[in-house]
């Protein structure tokens, strides 16, 4: 749970890799979504509401009864949201965060592929300007150790980004002038 003021957002993670993201912003949700993007008007937009109100349904599925997404629009749709509510945290300068863990939520909300280094690097690249070659350039000649941590993180490279160069990390101590070069 990430939180800022009065705003919670949810991230769950499988794996180590972020699934799903639940925010209460009701500028995220699915309809005002599709309303802004011109997906669906005004009058549409109460109905849904109204549904959900009256039946109780999650908005995906009162957007689905009412014809308004079908089943791959609707997965499409939910996992580009669960990626721009996550990415919008890259803009929180401030907050709190907990961690819980619990794998009760399979069975309550879809699970997304979405890839945590394109997130990360859009996060930065869309909410921070960062000046990247030059603080490499600023710490090419320091000279870095590898630890038990990225021994223990080689099963996960290999297996979700099995053509990373990432893999070709050298043993014991290095400097980022040597490694560098490697992961162009």
């Amino acid at each position: 749970t990430v939180e800022r003021d009065k705003t919670h957002k949810q991230v769950f993670f499988l794996e180590g890799l972020p699934v799903y993201c639940r925010s209460d912003l009701s500028g995220e949700s699915l309809r005002q979504v599709m309303f802004k993007a011109g997906k669906i008007e005004q009058k549409e937009l109460d109905r849904v509401e109204e549904l959900m109100e009256r039946e109780d349904v999650e908005e995906d599925r009162a957007l689905l009864e009412l014809g308004m997404l079908d089943e791959n629009a609707r997965y499409y749709h939910l996992q580009e949201q669960a990626r721009k509510r996550l990415l919008t945290l890259f803009s929180w300068a401030q907050g709190r965060y907990s961690f819980e863990a619990t794998e009760d939520f399979l069975d309550r909300v879809d699970l997304f592929d979405i890839d945590p280094l394109h997130v990360i690097c859009e996060g930065i690249a869309t909410y921070h300007v960062l000046d990247v070659p030059g603080l490499l350039q600023e710490v090419a000649s320091e000279t870095v150790e590898t630890t038990e941590i990225l021994e223990k993180t080689a099963p996960f490279v290999e297996r979700y980004f099995p053509d990373a160069r990432l893999q070709a990390v050298p043993e014991e101590k290095f400097t980022l002038n040597q490694i560098l070069p490697q992961l162009h």
